[in-house]
């Protein structure tokens, strides 16, 4: 997959968006799951001072030296990475992993 490959799938398979409704879904249960560290990272939340963008969109190959010629979604995916920024302070990243199909397998929220 080249690059202009790999912008047409994102763009038929709406992945900005989907990374953006998914961040706000794993946020909303962070809050319920995790509410002591929610209070320490964003106290009385303002959803306006909250700033969330697209940084890059990957094809990624992970473990290499394992790595077989035939498709492995746990190795071979795309990810889609959100910038988080709070009160005009980087605070972490979001990220979504995708299968070629276009269905995701996986997500981490990083709160640094």
């Amino acid at each position: 997959m080249n690059g202009n490959e790999l912008k047409k799938w994102v763009i038929e398979n709406n992945i900005k968006q989907r990374t953006i409704e998914s961040f706000w879904r794993c946020f909303e249960k962070y809050k319920v799951e995790s509410p002591d560290e929610y209070d320490e990272y964003f106290g009385l939340f303002d959803k306006g001072s909250l700033t969330i963008w697209t940084d890059k969109i990957a094809l990624k190959i992970m473990n290499w030296d394992t790595f077989y010629e035939e498709y492995n979604e746990n190795h071979e995916f795309i990810e889609a990475y959100l910038k988080l920024e709070y009160k005009n302070k980087y605070i972490g990243y979001y990220s979504l992993l995708f299968n070629f199909s276009g269905e995701t397998f996986d997500d981490y929220f990083v709160l640094e």
